[in-house]
């Protein structure tokens, strides 16, 4: 995705005249942006997920279920 958008901005950075000066800082400044974006992408995404997944300790269940469990467990 992130080359897929570089590629959208390379005419941009090979254009000509005054209307290419212009958007030559603009297309530079999102393509370093988009780079930038990428390889912190790619460096914490893992670590971000493997947080994110991490099995907590089973405590059993929470004390609104243990309650609906008393009320509709036949005596």
């Amino acid at each position: 995705m992130s080359i897929s958008l570089i590629a959208v901005f390379i005419p941009i950075l090979l254009m000509g005249g005054i209307v290419g000066r212009l958007f030559r800082e603009f297309a530079m400044t999102i393509s370093i942006s988009i780079l930038i974006l990428a390889r912190d992408l790619a460096r914490h995404h893992a670590d971000e997920c493997a947080v994110l997944l991490r099995g907590e300790p089973h405590e059993g269940h929470g004390r609104l279920y243990q309650i609906s469990e008393r009320f509709s467990t036949p005596c």
